[in-house]
Order: structure tokens, then sequence, then C-alpha cells
């Protein structure tokens, strides 16, 4: 038999092997508890994630429609814009009456005839062009440009009212955040909404369109001015500034000449030195991506540089635009419509639109000219070409026989000579009102002659 204490030694061994599975058992207990919690959270940022992914896709979606929407309505050169601020009904307040979205964005049909001839935009009926000078201008609108109920859009009257719009069916998109808290209180008309669409079984979406071409661009702010003088004289706009400096606020553009090389956005503005809240308050005012296309809204077609057509000899010009002698009226930068052809007495000399005359007009910095004489005692010069007198330049003008000669009216068709003739861009006159006595001399009679002064400036 073992001594006592050795009995002793193996009773004890058998306890700790109890305690040790006890510890085992609480130790996974705690990791199952662990891996369990930590199952829940990856569930619950799948869900999220999920969910998130699905709000892009819904807004990439509106983002999607809302280009395709701008393409379809204005990319055809002869569609117009105007904002719903054009109904205000009150236009002595500085808040648009009656109109309960005044930046909604509509899109309109141009007028693409003559104005003393009917037109019919396409869908639509022939119509004359006063009867398109309805309220609204309905019968040239096209659409609302932003989410809407199904079938409104196209009607100009929705933005009266926004009666059944609220939180359950449409969304801000332009609020407090983009306007500041202070102004969007103010002024809660410029708070924007837009109908909520539904997307497939839970999901919606929403858009709306800002005109850019309506606001002021913040980049041609005062920028510094490193061109020479006749550099700057043939940049033709390319330096333009515009005033944004003025607004109250936005001094720093016009202090600082390089804060507008660093308007790489909208919001870059409010890191610019200036005001941040004025800043918010332009939100519909300023914009760094103001971008045009030179075109006619009347007949879509672009406008061209004509300098390299007007660079050619008149021997050398297509057809359409050559004037050769004997051929009656120049050719005319603008035809005239076949209703004034047919109306006696016909108009048929429109000299001041001609395609001679603009050309001649445009070479005269050249030091010759192949502007001709229509013959000898008539002439003037018609050299067409700039010419010094020592302290000015000067040109020569061919007046035409039309107005030199009342009695030959109707006879002169044209020649190949320079002959624009003044035309009156301004008048300014100063308004004033004066009195005398009508009897200076008198000490009872205290009648006075009022007089309204005219002086031409």
């Amino acid at each position: 038999m073992k001594p006592a204490k050795y009995r002793e030694i193996r009773d004890g061994g058998r306890g700790f092997a109890l305690v040790a599975t006890l510890s085992l058992m609480v130790l996974l207990t705690i990791l199952a508890v662990g891996l369990l919690s930590l199952s829940a959270v990856s569930l619950r940022s799948s869900a999220q994630g999920s969910a998130q992914a699905d709000a892009r896709a819904n807004a990439k979606l509106a983002l999607m429609i809302a280009i395709g929407e701008l393409q379809k309505e204005m990319g055809p050169d002869m569609r117009v814009s105007a904002e719903a601020a054009i109904f205000d009904q009150n236009p002595e307040t500085a808040a648009p009456d009656g109109v309960a979205q005044p930046r909604w964005l509509a899109s309109y049909d141009s007028w693409g005839n003559w104005l003393n001839a009917e037109y019919a935009p396409l869908g639509k009926s022939s119509l004359s062009i006063g009867a398109t000078y309805t309220p609204k201008r309905e019968r040239m609108f096209r659409r609302w440009l932003l989410s809407m109920p199904l079938g409104s859009g196209s009607n100009a009257n929705a933005v009266d009212s926004l009666g059944g719009w609220d939180d359950s069916n449409s969304v801000v998109l332009v609020g407090d955040g983009s306007l500041g808290k202070d102004f969007a209180l103010s002024q809660p008309e410029q708070i924007t909404r837009a109908y909520l669409t539904r997307v497939g079984a839970k999901g919606r979406n929403a858009w709306w369109i800002s005109p850019q071409n309506h606001k002021a661009i913040i980049d041609r702010a005062k920028s510094p001015r490193t061109l020479a003088v006749d550099e700057w004289q043939a940049s033709q706009g390319d330096t333009a500034e515009v005033g944004v400096g003025a607004l109250s606020g936005l001094g720093a553009l016009d202090t600082n000449a390089l804060i507008g090389e660093k308007l790489i956005s909208y919001d870059t503005l409010r890191a610019a030195q200036l005001d941040g809240v004025k800043v918010q308050s332009h939100f519909f005012d300023l914009t760094n991506r103001s971008r045009g296309v030179l075109a006619s809204v009347r007949t879509g077609h672009l406008r061209k540089d004509l300098s390299l057509l007007f660079e050619k000899d008149n021997s050398t010009l297509p057809a359409p635009y050559k004037y050769t002698a004997g051929m009656g009226p120049e050719p005319s930068i603008r035809p005239m419509s076949p209703d004034l052809l047919s109306k006696a007495p016909k108009v048929t000399n429109r000299h001041f639109a001609s395609w001679t005359n603009m050309r001649h007009f445009y070479r005269m910095y050249r030091n010759n000219s192949d502007a001709t004489s229509p013959g000898a005692g008539v002439s003037t010069g018609a050299s067409g070409a700039l010419q010094w007198s020592g302290s000015q330049p000067y040109s020569d003008v061919q007046i035409p026989l039309l107005y030199r000669d009342r009695t030959k009216v109707g006879q002169w068709l044209g020649d190949n000579a320079y002959h624009r003739l003044p035309v009156l861009a301004k008048l300014t006159f100063i308004y004033s009102l004066m009195s005398e006595r009508v009897n200076a001399a008198s000490t009872t009679d205290l009648r006075y002659r009022l007089y309204l002064v005219y002086t031409p400036v």
C-alpha cells in the first residue's frame, strides 16, 4: 500500500480536470457569442451596403434620365429654355408671386418662320406669331425639365401650385444645405422640389435640371491683364469679365485678381476669401461651367466665323457671296420673306445686310480694297479701306444713288462698293425742369412758367 500523502495528491488531480473543462466551455461560449455578434454585424453591414448600392443605382438612373431628357428637349438648336420665375404675377415685388416653384426649368419651341408668316412647330397646328403670345406662352411650351407625376410634365400650369406634393411623394433637391438656412427661411419659394418616381418594387428617385447657361461665370471675374493693347483688342471676347465682384460678400474677386483662376468648382468659392453665406445665397446665380453654342434658334444652323471667307478677293468668292456688275441686288446676309417680295412696291435693296457690304467693312484694315465705283461722276471714292488723316482714321463712303438723287428712286440696284452709312446706336437726353417768373419786375405777380428741357448728350 502507498503512503497516504500520495493518495491525497492523486485525489487533488481529479478536481483540476473539472476546473479546466469548465474554463474551456466558458471560453468556447464566449467565442461562440463573439462569432454570433460578428455575424450579426456583418449581416447588418451587408444589408446597409446593399441599400446604399440600390440608392446609388437609383440616383445614377435618375441622372441618366435627366441627361436623356435634356438632350431630347434642348438638343435641337431650335429650342429655348426659361425658368418658371418669368410667370411672376407681380414684377414690382422681389419674390415671384403666383409661382410655387420659380426655379423649375421649362423647354419651349422657338419660332421657325418669318414673323409675318404662319408656322407649325413639330406635332402642333399652324398658327401666327401673335397667337403665341398667350399667358405662359402655352402654345410653344414643351415640358418641365424635372421628374413629375405621369402626364403633368407638359402642363404649363403645374408650377402654380404644389397641391398634393409632400414628403411622402416628393423630395427637396435644393434646400438649406445648398442655399443656407437664413436664405432658405427668408425665401422659401427658392426651395426646389421634384416628384419621386417609383423604381422597381421598393426604390424611388427624382431629378431636376438646373440652367447653368442662365448664370454668371465665376471664373470670368477680374483676372490679371497680361495681354498687350493690340492683343487685348484682338481677343474677341476671350478675356471678357463679369461683375461678380460687385455682389455683396464677393468683393475679394475684384481686389485679388488671382482668385478667379482658382475657382475650379462652385464649392471653391467658399474657400476663396469670400463670404460663404453670401455664396450660398447665390446658388441660382453663379456657376463655373456655363458654356454656349452660337446657333440660330430660328433655323437651327450653327453660326460660323466668316474671317477666311472675307479674306478672299471678289473674284474668288463662292457664288452665293459674290457680286458681279449688273447682277442687281447684292447677295443678302438675310434672305427676305417671300411675302414681302411679292408685295408692291417691292423691297429689293437691303444693302445694310448684304454680304458685299459686310465683306468690305471687314477688309477696311487692308491698305488696298477691291471695292469698285459705279461710274464717273457718281463715286465718292468707295475705297473700302481705312485711311489716315494724320490724327485719326477715316474711310470714304459710297452714298447710294437711291439716296442722293430722289428723281431716280428705285433705279439703283447695288454696286460692289463700301457704303456703310451711320447707324444710330444710342441717343441720350437729359430731361430737366426749369421755371421763370412771368413778370420778374413785379412784386405782386407770382406766376411762373414751367419748362421741360430736353438736352441732347
